[in-house]
């Protein structure tokens, strides 16, 4: 399948980036409806909104993606079939403040690879890139990093990734994870280490958990790597 790159310099993505798309409706192979029992969480993140080419047409992507669901004691993977159109989302790091809603939410059924469904929205609000959102509050679970727990998650994850083409002279400097929160999902004191994940084309999401021999992934997402 054809990919459209845009050209920046210091990445060059297999996506386009779009402002104000315009979104396709739910495609009748990826319905929506899913129902998740009441003790479970629905975690998203806010990614970029873009197109991506599906045999020939474009479809664009909502901002809104699924990250997993909280189904205690664990961080389980979600496709996102259970959101819908104005469901409420709450910054997981300010859970007082006011909620977002989803709107023009929307699936598609993605040809790359293996056929898989992509649900995907647009928050009601602009959010920063790579918030972490849930479908209820969840106070005190989620925190702002730490100075100790930047540092720790540093030098237990310190790769660099060269993103993106560049001629040999003018390589731009390699890209690293960052930190974006800290949780006790099972209040326990096992922390989780929420950090975004640079890879040569794209940059998602990984969940990790703390071992006896240092970081360990539970979850990975990147929404430019699969679609």
């Amino acid at each position: 399948m054809a990919k459209i790159r845009k050209v920046s310099s210091l990445l060059l993505l297999t996506v386009v980036a779009v402002s104000n798309p315009s979104f396709a409706a739910t495609d009748p192979a990826c319905p929506f409806g899913a129902t998740l029992p009441s003790s479970d969480v629905l975690i998203g993140y806010i990614s970029q909104a873009r197109r991506t080419n599906q045999g020939g047409g474009w479809v664009q992507l909502g901002s809104f993606r699924v990250l997993g669901i909280v189904r205690k004691p664990r961080l389980v993977a979600s496709d996102g079939a259970a959101i819908g159109e104005g469901m409420n989302y709450w910054n997981v790091l300010e859970p007082p403040a006011a909620p977002t809603s989803l709107k023009q939410v929307s699936s598609f059924l993605d040809l790359l690879g293996t056929d898989h469904c992509v649900f995907h929205a647009q928050p009601e609000e602009d959010l920063p890139l790579w918030t972490i959102l849930s479908d209820r509050p969840l106070p005190g679970v989620f925190h702002h990093p730490s100075p100790s727990e930047t540092a720790y998650f540093a030098e237990h994850h310190n790769s660099c990734v060269d993103q993106g083409d560049y001629p040999a002279s003018r390589k731009p400097p390699c890209s690293r994870p960052k930190l974006l929160g800290v949780s006790e999902l099972n209040q326990d004191g096992e922390k989780q280490y929420w950090a975004t994940e640079p890879y040569r084309w794209d940059t998602g999401i990984t969940v990790w958990k703390h071992t006896e021999n240092g970081l360990s992934s539970i979850r990975k997402v990147c929404s430019g790597c699969s679609d």
